[in-house]
């Protein structure tokens, strides 16, 4: 199965938002999607034992499902009703890339932490045990910042780590 990508384009007025995510709402729930209790922009719909997703973030869409067919049912559904397109196979999504392997799929942000140690100016930067510069305070609160989504995103395994130090420069 393959992740596929939609993307619309609503007008840009100030309840445009609104009025787009009422009718996309009502519209999946009528073709047998449930909205997420959890995530107000996660869509799930199980169908002949099968799960599909679709997920949203303004007017970007991104659908997966266990079976290809099903993905391309709900593409062709949302293309009846609504003028988006299908941009075929995801390979990136909201700064996270999408790798298709054998076994399944994995999801990274290496692009975004090299892009994050470019612009804080840490690409040749080793570990240090000497305190932080509080000159470099805002910079500091930039990457945080960074690392948050980062950690949240796709690396939980820096979670701990960047909670921590997050602490010390709220």
């Amino acid at each position: 199965p393959s992740p596929k990508y939609s993307g619309s384009k609503i007008q840009r007025l100030k309840q445009s938002g609104l009025l787009w995510n009422t009718a996309i709402n009502t519209y999946l729930l009528s073709i047998g999607f449930t909205r997420s209790k959890l995530d107000p922009c996660l869509y799930v719909r199980r169908h002949e034992g099968k799960l599909s997703l679709l997920g949203l973030y303004v007017d970007d869409g991104l659908v997966v499902s266990e079976h290809e067919a099903h993905s391309d049912w709900v593409m062709s559904k949302l293309q009846q009703r609504f003028d988006i397109r299908d941009l075929s196979e995801a390979n990136k999504c909201l700064g996270i890339s999408i790798v298709r392997r054998d076994d399944g799929f994995v999801l990274h942000q290496r692009d975004s932490i090299q892009q994050l140690l470019t612009d804080m100016d840490m690409v040749d930067y080793k570990a240090a045990a000497t305190p932080m510069d509080t000159t470099r305070y805002s910079i500091m609160r930039k990457a945080v910042g960074s690392l948050l989504w980062i950690s949240n995103c796709t690396h939980p395994d820096i979670t701990m780590a960047v909670n921590y130090f997050a602490r010390f420069v709220a």
